[in-house]
């Protein structure tokens, strides 16, 4: 097979390979990325095809990644077809950027392949006979006496070496130019006012030693200073240079080595072409060397800056790449934890029934707190619908299937009734049903928390028999409540009470009836021994009359949930021994309604933020709030210390008049408006900036609202409608002038119809 067909074959399978890579790399970071991104890894697949093969195995490149990425990676996936508007916006930009790539880096490949060949041929090889030894070759004789033109640069840009075409060329002497910088022996012309060539070459040479790579310039027209003894002045020259960088062993730059070729001649030719005889042979390839100088240098721009952009995508692509990966980290570890704390916890609680239903209403699992309250052992109901636990009228009234609608329409199901164990007797529970979702929007099963609640229900009828001092002052009340002595011991404790303790896992008699109270508080210890401590002095403090009560918040989460209390101390009222009276009510609802609330404000915070629409927020006393980004903008702030201030701090800063010019006072204005009371909707203003060349026309609308906080405050709404009264009063005009000149036509029929065919003008 000839040694072309194989090169051929060898770049197009280039191209093949790199976007069969790009198209596996980008599918394995589907999970990380999702549906962006999709062309990413086919871009940098087409520039490494360029570089290696050329323009023309890129744009195969190019077309085959745009067939890869539409059947692997664009939705629906494993189908041909753009589907939508984005993608097909997407594919066009892809290929506008592809094409530009492929251009701009074969073109460079090809021009450095080029400069390449044209070094072979004009470069003279000076040949060492093989058995010379290396210490004997002096390598500077060989140097200075290069037919080529070099200059050896330190990397302060001074003068090393040169060789002696060098000197020849530029008319110098050795030892007047090393250790010389080379912008001192070579400066720019100076009655040549555009000259450019010590800001050309400084930018080549700087290029060099930041991105440690050749750097290939177009021809230069850089004169050179004749010597006295040839007349003085400057000579009129152009130049083909090339700097390429040389490293020592530890990799680092140690001089620039600086070549140039003298296209004097050739320049002139070119600008007397018509009349010059044909180009001979060799002139012929120093024209193909400078225009290809030019084109390695424009290449080499543009793939800089191509590679720029590169380079910044790469590293948010890194970056993003990064930060999803520790987040999917930090969610698995926090999900394996709370799948495993949540299998202990139901395994190791028998106070509850707590089992699985899916859809369907059948039950998946069994605790053995259930197999307690309910009597069914786990092989004899796992499998069974649930509807088993409830009465036979319930049943037929479809109570069961009610409580799962409500799950799933409410988010939760809580109810109190009565429920039948397996021996038939009735029992009466607290229910909750939760549904539970996974990224579909229908349940695929359903949480049952069964309490049996019967022995708290029947304590309940007993304590309404009771006196009226044990109904008023404990069962009757749903905080947990104790009656302390002038000691701290509890003396009296209501239901809640022992059943915060029961589930609580409170250590048995720390909480009931004799226990001493004050000396449990002294003793805890763990996360909440600074709540207990606080507690503690509390009661002293009632017991002994320094206060007339005491009240705290505190923390006391349960293994499952996080709960705040509160406690109240009071004292016992009556004579006699003193005796205080501690309550604990779970506020937990409360917090978390308050937190909420924050949320909710936060929410709608963002929400405003990225309106289209310009929102200001003020409170009654006319002290500006928030501003968000569009009325920012609208009103030609840069930051949030211009606008907050009082409002009538802007009076200086705005002129606003109505459409056709009136000047309105402050009283009139939008916002002065809302704080007297008054409510508006499309109230369209003129607004001038005093001090900036601009005005706009605006929209204006507002009221007074209530925040979530609960404060009043004016929230204004502003619109930029400048544009659309632009387009109104055009379109206005175009009608009068339509309008008169229908008017002036007197020797035709002029109406028009309406779709039925009736007269409307």
């Amino acid at each position: 097979m000839p040694q072309r067909l194989l090169s051929t074959l060898a770049r197009y399978g280039c191209a093949l390979v790199t976007v069969a890579l790009a198209i596996t790399s980008r599918l394995l970071l589907d999970p990380v990325l999702g549906l962006q991104f999709p062309f990413l890894t086919i871009l940098l697949a087409i520039v490494v095809t360029a570089w290696c093969g050329g323009i023309r195995p890129a744009l195969a490149a190019v077309v085959v990644g745009a067939l890869a990425v539409d059947f692997f990676l664009l939705p629906p996936r494993w189908i041909f077809g753009l589907t939508g508007s984005d993608q097909q916006i997407g594919m066009v930009l892809y290929l506008i950027t592809g094409l530009g790539i492929a251009l701009l880096a074969g073109s460079m490949h090809h021009a450095q392949q080029a400069l390449r060949e044209a070094k072979q041929v004009l470069a003279s090889r000076v040949a060492v006979p093989p058995d010379t030894p290396r210490a004997a070759v002096d390598f500077r004789l060989l140097f200075e006496s290069a037919p080529g033109m070099y200059l050896v640069l330190a990397t302060d840009f001074r003068i090393v070496a040169a060789s002696d075409a060098y000197l020849r060329a530029t008319m110098t002497e050795r030892q007047q130019i090393e250790g010389q910088g080379i912008f001192e022996v070579f400066p720019d012309n100076p009655t040549d006012s555009a000259a450019t060539g010590v800001r050309n070459l400084r930018a080549s040479l700087e290029r060099v030693m930041q991105l440690r790579v050749a750097d290939a310039m177009a021809v230069q027209k850089y004169d050179v200073l004749r010597p006295e003894s040839a007349g003085g002045g400057f000579e009129e020259r152009f130049w083909s240079p090339v700097n390429t960088p040389a490293f020592g062993r530890d990799n680092q730059i140690v001089y620039i080595i600086h070549r140039v070729d003298d296209v004097t001649a050739f320049v002139r030719q070119e600008e007397a072409r018509t009349r010059a005889a044909p180009l001979s042979r060799r002139e012929s390839m120093e024209a193909e060397i400078v225009l290809r100088g030019q084109q390695v240098q424009e290449a080499n721009q543009r793939l800089r800056v191509v590679n720029e952009q590169l380079r910044l995508l790469q590293n948010q692509l890194e970056q993003r790449v990064g930060e999803r990966t520790r987040e999917l980290t930090e969610a698995n570890e926090k999900l394996r934890a709370s799948e495993e704390r949540s299998r202990l916890m139901v395994q190791g609680v028998s106070s509850h029934a707590i089992f699985m239903l899916d859809p369907a209403g059948i039950v998946t699992n069994w605790n053995p707190g259930a197999e307690r309250i309910k009597g069914y052992q786990a092989e004899e109901i796992v499998g069974q619908h649930f509807s088993r636990f409830y009465t036979p009228e319930d049943v037929a009234s479809g109570q069961p299937q009610l409580a799962l609608q409500t799950a799933v329409e409410q988010g939760s199901f809580e109810e109190e009734g009565l429920r039948v164990r397996k021996d038939g007797s009735r029992f009466w529970a607290v229910v909750t049903i939760t549904p539970i979702y996974d990224r579909t929007p229908l349940p695929i099963g359903f949480v049952n928390v069964t309490r049996d609640i019967t022995k708290r229900k029947e304590l309940m009828t007993a304590l309404t028999e009771a006196s009226r001092f044990n109904r008023a002052t404990l069962d009757g009340l749903s905080a947990h409540i104790a009656i302390l002595d002038e000691d701290g011991a509890i003396i009296a404790v209501n239901k809640p009470w022992e059943d915060f303790a029961t589930a609580n896992g409170l250590a048995s008699g720390a909480a009931s009836i004799g226990a001493n109270y004050l000396a449990v508080c002294d003793r805890s210890a763990g996360p909440y021994s600074e709540e207990s401590a606080v507690v503690a002095a509390g009661i002293r403090a009632v017991l002994g009359g320094e206060i007339p009560q005491f009240e705290a918040e505190y923390p006391c989460d349960s293994p499952n949930q996080k709960r705040w209390f509160i406690v109240r101390i009071t004292p016992f009222p009556g004579e006699g021994l003193r005796r205080v009276i501690v309550a604990h009510e779970n506020i937990t609802e409360r917090k978390q309604s308050e937190k909420a609330i924050q949320d909710s404000q936060e929410r709608l915070l963002v929400v405003i933020e990225n309106m289209n629409e310009g929102a200001v927020i003020c409170d009654l006393a006319g002290q500006m709030l928030h501003w968000n980004r569009a009325a920012v903008e609208m009103h030609g702030f840069t930051s949030s210390e211009e606008w907050r201030r009082g409002l009538p701090e802007f009076f200086d800063l705005f002129e606003l008049s109505t459409i056709d010019g009136q000047v309105l006072t402050f009283e009139a204005w939008p916002m002065a408006r809302l704080l007297r009371g008054e409510r508006f909707r499309d109230y369209e203003l003129r607004v001038r900036r005093t001090e900036l060349d601009w005005d706009r026309i605006f929209s204006y609308g507002g009221d007074v609202v209530i925040d979530a906080v609960g404060r009043q405050v004016a929230f204004l709404t502003v619109m930029d409608i400048t544009e659309r009264k632009r387009a109104e009063e055009a379109l206005r005009a175009s009608e009068e002038r339509l309008r008169l000149m229908i008017e002036g036509v007197s020797d035709h029929a002029i109406f028009m119809l309406d779709p039925g065919g009736h007269i409307l003008t």
